[in-house]
């Protein structure tokens, strides 16, 4: 008898048969938490000089973000996003050149996104898969704990400064899955790949790779048709 409740429980879900009406037109609002990886070789190599470069080397990469996206299409959306997001942990044997250092990020993305279509009934009533792709544009600040210094052609040493901001671009691609609670509150899982390109002051890093997972709200402004139930 339990197995048959279970199993009345799960078709309850899949095919969820309330009154719920299409939505055709509306905003969504997304409040997310980041969390994720830097990628990329360690080292680099410049003519026989051998340095570890700086985000590959971070083990923590945290932020959140905020989304806006508006659906112009059954089908497809578009928006903008703006990310915070923190570098930290630089940890390579035998190196001490960033150790302690901490980069903040701030970027922004125009979103073009393709989902599922809602349906009136089932699983796609309250369920909506998607994948999105958008172009980046930000700026990195990075804080040293102890400067870093040159030798000039006479043999001195010259200290850097601890700080520097540099502006990078690139391109973001992601995917995820949304699921609505009611007509105005939704949760949402996505992950995300970002490839950057960067001219940097204080490190010879020219571009950065990294994969983020990202969890939270959605609050729909509904315009038009609401779900009843």
């Amino acid at each position: 008898m339990a197995k048959r409740i279970y199993l009345l429980l799960i078709l309850g879900f899949l095919v969820f048969e309330g009154h719920a009406q299409l939505i055709d037109r509306k905003l969504n609002v997304y409040l997310n938490y980041h969390g994720g990886d830097f990628f990329g070789k360690k080292m680099s190599d410049t003519k026989g000089f051998v340095y570890p470069r700086l985000f590959s080397n971070m083990s923590e990469l945290t932020g959140y973000s905020l989304k806006t996206l508006w659906k112009w299409h059954p089908k497809y959306s578009v928006g903008l996003e703006f990310d915070r997001i923190t570098g930290d942990n630089w940890n390579v044997d035998d190196h001490l050149l960033y150790s302690g250092s901490v980069v903040n990020m701030v970027l922004f993305s125009p979103v073009f996104q393709m989902h599922s279509r809602f349906q009136r009934t089932g699983t796609f009533n309250r369920l909506k898969l998607y994948g999105e792709v958008g172009p980046v544009i930000g700026q990195s600040k990075l804080s040293m704990r102890t400067p870093i210094f040159e030798n000039d052609y006479s043999g001195d040493e010259h200290y850097l400064k601890t700080k520097g901001v540099d502006n990078f671009f690139g391109v973001n691609v992601g995917a995820g899955v949304e699921y609505y609670f009611s007509s105005a509150l939704g949760l949402h899982f996505s992950c995300s790949l970002q490839n950057n390109f960067i001219k940097p002051e204080l490190y010879n890093d020219q571009r950065f790779f990294y994969g983020r997972y990202g969890i939270g709200l959605i609050y729909r402004f509904v315009y038009e048709k609401r779900f009843t139930y």
